[in-house]
């Protein structure tokens, strides 16, 4: 028995290459079918799909399909009409009892495939080989498949929008200026800017830079420390003697008694309740 073997290409995808290898009692519902699945391809109930096969110049001979292509509206240009005019011309066979080897009339046979539902590709079929095989089981079979079809073209179409939008932004923004560019009047509201700021007015007056005010310290609630620390902390974590507490304020008139530190304090006083005399030795 013998097997068709088909290259099928496109024009709208670099490097997309599909072999499938076909029956020739097999019709073209069969060859449909093999190439939406080895595309993929996701048709819908609003999908229309063709064969066309053709001449060796790719001249359109004869319609396949379950129904003929739509009539085009006479709105449309002179060239449509004139290539419907052609069209109508065109004799028709249902796809479901074409079989391919009614329709393959050259070694190199050519057949236009037409899909246009949600993405629109035309596809280039070419039979590329004929050969015997004593068992030819699992026909039809895509034996050579290079490159991918893009399943949703929208998304391209979006992020070339996105892409778009984005330019648009850039260009939106000013270019920055060299210093031959700005105008004396531009520097001086610079400059006038900067003298009103704490710390750069004071570098530029030739002052002394204030210091930063002392971060304050903030009181950790228990909430804050499972969150920052762990729930093991909690029980054990008491926040009054965190470092993270805030200091006390200890009135200047208390200070001596907290923090005396002359060298004449009473050494007995602070390690005991006894005091000590250099006479007691």
């Amino acid at each position: 028995m013998h097997v068709y073997r088909f290259k099928v290409t496109t024009d709208t995808i670099d490097e997309y290459i599909r072999e499938i290898d076909i029956a020739p009692s097999h019709t073209f519902e069969d060859l449909q079918k093999a190439i939406i699945d080895c595309a993929p391809l996701r048709p819908d109930e609003n999908t229309q799909m063709m064969f066309y096969t053709t001449n060796a110049r790719w001249v359109k001979l004869r319609e396949i399909a379950e129904k003929p292509v739509l009539s085009k509206s006479v709105d449309d240009d002179d060239e449509d009409i004139r290539l419907e005019s052609r069209r109508r011309k065109i004799p028709f066979t249902h796809i479901a009892v074409a079989h391919l080897r009614d329709h393959i009339m050259d070694p190199h046979q050519k057949i236009i495939f037409e899909y246009n539902g949600a993405d629109t590709f035309v596809f280039y079929i070419e039979l590329s080989k004929i050969y015997a095989s004593d068992n030819p089981t699992g026909l039809p079979v895509c034996v050579n498949k290079v490159g991918e079809i893009p399943l949703k073209p929208i998304d391209l179409i979006k992020e070339i929008e996105i892409r778009k939008f984005e330019r648009k932004e850039r260009e939106k923004k000013k270019p920055i200026k060299s210093l031959d560019d700005i105008s004396d009047d531009e520097i001086a509201a610079e400059l006038e800017m900067l003298e009103e700021d704490e710390t750069f007015g004071a570098i530029i007056k030739g002052e002394e830079v204030p210091a930063p005010a002392p971060e304050k310290k903030k009181k950790l609630t228990r909430e804050e420390i499972i969150q920052e620390f762990g729930p093991e902390f909690a029980e054990f974590y008491d926040p009054a003697d965190s470092d993270l507490v805030e200091e006390e304020e200890i009135p200047e008139d208390e200070e001596d008694f907290f923090f005396n530190n002359d060298e004449d304090d009473d050494f007995g006083s602070r390690r005991g309740g006894r005091s000590f005399d250099d006479d007691d030795y």
